[in-house]
């Protein structure tokens, strides 16, 4: 149930998100994510698993490649806090980036690496962060009292997270990145414990897991450019319908103007409707040949119950009459070891063996 608004006899108890920062997930605010993600290639992603021994990986440091600034030479980690829904318009934003194919991903919890040193990115206009550079290089590298000191290693701390708005470059830059970073110079190390999910298709996943061993059972596996395709294509069908531009009208309303918005929110629906439709009818079409398999395996097991069951009786009936053993009616079988090596039932076997003892 939506938050009714104040003064609406409604108890704001009843309706608090009280989840940490750091937990945020888009259930709770869409534009939230409670991991961070670094993107990589596949080639990339299997050696970063690989790099030390164990269970254990490393991501090495380097200098960003979209750094537009030539003072920039820190060598940094970065992350992404984008919900996963939204990690693949990266490929779209960035030539570089669709071809490399970033759809691998390594994420871990936000919890963690907050507690790991790594920091969000600060954005400043570009001559800002030059004059904080010359500043830093003007203050001497060993200094005489401790405000200076303090200050070197305040800015020296500060840096490697800056980064520039480009605010006057045709694209504006990459804060759309949503980043994070890692100022070790040698890289972020981690165990394979740390990992909450790995980003990548689903034919890849065989050769990661093998990589992460028995690890991997504990790890999600998300086919992130699935959830973009799939979210935006939801909100291009329902925007009309979340935008409204009021308008002072005359009382002439044009009637044929608003049918149009309408039918052409329909459309966008149908649309919308009809891809996930044919997605679920994909998976529907999986569960039926999944579900006649399961069909034939029980059909088989009933099968070889019957027979065991038609050997059972064969076996433990009588060979005059065909009577089997039955606890319940009391009807038993009886061996004559002198005459008959079979079993016979009381009937069959007072026939052949006691009547003509008692005619003699």
């Amino acid at each position: 149930m939506a938050l009714p608004p104040p003064n609406s006899g409604a108890y704001w108890k009843e309706y608090e998100i009280n989840t940490p920062t750091y937990r945020l997930s888009p259930l709770e605010k869409p534009d939230m994510s409670p991991y961070l993600v670094h993107l990589t290639g596949k080639n990339e992603i299997l050696g970063i698993l690989s790099e030390k021994d164990g269970c254990s990986g490393l991501i090495k440091s380097c200098v960003p490649k979209d750094s537009k600034s030539d003072w920039y030479k820190e060598k940094v980690v970065c992350f992404t806090e984008s919900p996963l829904f939204a990690i693949d318009a990266f490929r779209y934003l960035r030539f570089a980036r669709w071809q490399s194919d970033h759809r691998f991903g390594i994420g871990f919890s936000k919890d963690r690496l907050v507690s790991s040193g790594v920091r969000p990115v600060l954005y400043m206009d570009n001559s800002r962060v030059a004059q904080l550079k010359k500043l830093l290089d003007m203050l001497p590298q060993n200094p005489q009292h401790g405000v200076k000191l303090n200050s070197k290693k305040l800015l020296g701390m500060i840096m490697p997270l800056m980064n520039v708005m480009m605010e006057n470059h045709p694209k504006q830059g990459f804060m759309w990145e949503r980043e994070w970073r890692c100022c070790d110079r040698d890289g972020f190390e981690f165990s394979y414990d740390d990992i909450e999910i790995i980003c990548c298709p689903k034919e890849e996943q065989e050769a990661i897991a093998k990589v992460l061993g028995d690890k991997a059972n504990d790890i999600f596996f998300v086919q992130s450019w699935d959830q973009y395709d799939e979210v935006t294509e939801f909100l291009a069908s329902r925007k009309a319908g979340w935008e409204d531009k009021v308008k002072i009208k005359d009382e002439k309303l044009d009637r044929l103007s608003t049918l149009k918005i309408q039918l052409s929110q329909e459309l966008n629906k149908a649309s919308a409707y009809r891809s996930y439709i044919e997605k679920l009818q994909g998976e529907l079409d999986a569960l039926s040949e999944y579900q006649e398999s399961l069909s034939s395996q029980i059909g088989k097991i009933e099968t070889e119950i019957r027979s065991q069951k038609a050997r059972i009786v064969i076996e433990d009936s009588c060979v005059g009459c065909g009577v089997g053993f039955d606890e319940e009616t009391g009807k038993h079988l009886w061996n004559d070891d002198d005459q008959y090596k079979d079993y016979l039932c009381g009937y069959c076997h007072y026939q052949a063996v006691i009547r003509p003892m008692e005619e003699d």
